[in-house]
């Protein structure tokens, strides 16, 4: 499960434009995440303040 630390989110959109499933959307200065999403992590790499985060079943 991807989340989101809305209170770190700048929503910058970085990872908007690195999501290789384009799964990742701003929307009025929030961050949505689609169903679709493969839980790859890719993104969390690229935010510039750890604001996203994958976790696992433990972590839910």
């Amino acid at each position: 499960m991807l989340r989101v630390k809305r209170i770190s989110c700048f929503y910058c959109g970085t990872c908007v434009a690195i999501c290789p499933r384009a799964n990742l959307e701003l929307i009025d200065s929030y961050l949505f995440i689609g169903k679709d999403c493969a839980e790859c992590g890719i993104c969390a790499g690229v935010c510039p303040v750890g604001a996203l985060e994958v976790l696992n079943e433990e972590q839910i």
